[in-house]
């Protein structure tokens, strides 16, 4: 089968904001990393990764539903080691071979540079999305930078996890496909939330490709951290212009501003006023205050 956009969402309660940024980045590349090492992504692949308050996803955008299959090439013992003085297979070279699941008479002999060995090729068959989606996802979440691990239980009343937000939703699509995926005690669907507030209530996913628009179009979620970031940036900026004020372009500014994208899903700017009369009281309790 050809490839096609996977989709990894997990749906949780609010991540602490200054680690947001780093957890993102850190469960795409880990996402990305195993699907590659199982040859189920081939090592260019395009992806993109997504974090807000309350979700962490990625996209790969080719994965196959199998791996294809690989040679593998076994060295084995020394020849001089595991033949008798007749030539013949001693009982070391024989386990050895059992071991491997193979015969003797399968084995061929090498050089591995240095010395000839016995050596044992077989076909591994490719793994499959489905088989070892769980590990994938498992595997990226232990590599996040979590500041502090919470344990809570689940729907059940008897089972704990420990992750650094509750999760909620899982959501991991294969093209239009829900792969059987099941972590932190949740199954996979293609189910997930938008804004809390402004949102359209439950959202449902159709496939991998249309997450981002369903996402902005019904949940009023901009996934995307750093299209987030540039647009707060952006209208900032536009207001600060037209009060002929400045936001600065400092280390603080920057911080400040990563912090706030991770505080919101869907930004707006307002200005604040307050009246001038407050202005007029003596300057030491201004200072002081």
């Amino acid at each position: 089968m050809s490839a096609r956009p996977l989709l990894i969402e997990l749906f949780t309660e609010e991540l602490p904001p200054k680690a947001l940024k780093r957890l993102g980045e850190s469960f795409a590349a880990s996402v990305v990393e195993a699907l590659r090492s199982r040859g189920l992504a081939a090592q260019d692949v395009e992806h993109r990764g997504f974090c807000s308050p309350r979700r962490l996803a990625v996209r790969v955008d080719a994965v196959v539903q199998q791996a294809p299959d690989r040679k593998l090439e076994l060295k084995g013992p020394s020849v001089k080691v595991v033949l008798d003085a007749a030539g013949a297979p001693t009982q070391a070279l024989v386990k050895w071979a059992e071991k491997q699941g193979a015969s003797v008479d399968a084995l061929t002999r090498g050089s591995d540079g240095k010395q000839e060995c016995f050596f044992y090729s077989s076909t591994v068959r490719g793994e499959t999305l489905a088989a070892c989606i769980d590990a994938v996802i498992s595997q990226a979440l232990a590599k996040l930078p979590i500041p502090k691990v919470m344990e809570y239980q689940l729907a059940d009343g008897k089972t704990s996890v420990s992750f650094v937000r509750p999760e909620h939703r899982l959501v991991v699509l294969h093209g239009p496909d829900v792969v059987p995926a099941g972590v932190l005690g949740l199954r996979a669907g293609r189910t997930t939330f938008g804004h809390r507030f402004q949102g359209g209530g439950e959202l449902t996913i159709p496939d991998a490709h249309a997450y981002v628009h369903v996402l902005e179009r019904d949940g009023r979620v901009l996934p995307d951290f750093e299209q987030r970031r540039a647009r707060i940036d952006a209208m900032l900026r536009r207001e600060a212009a037209a009060l002929g004020a400045s936001l600065g372009d400092d280390a603080a500014v920057a911080a400040l501003l990563d912090e706030v994208c991770a505080l919101v899903e869907w930004p707006a700017v307002y200005v604040g006023r307050f009246d001038d009369e407050f202005l007029q009281v003596p300057q030491e309790c201004l200072i002081l205050t």
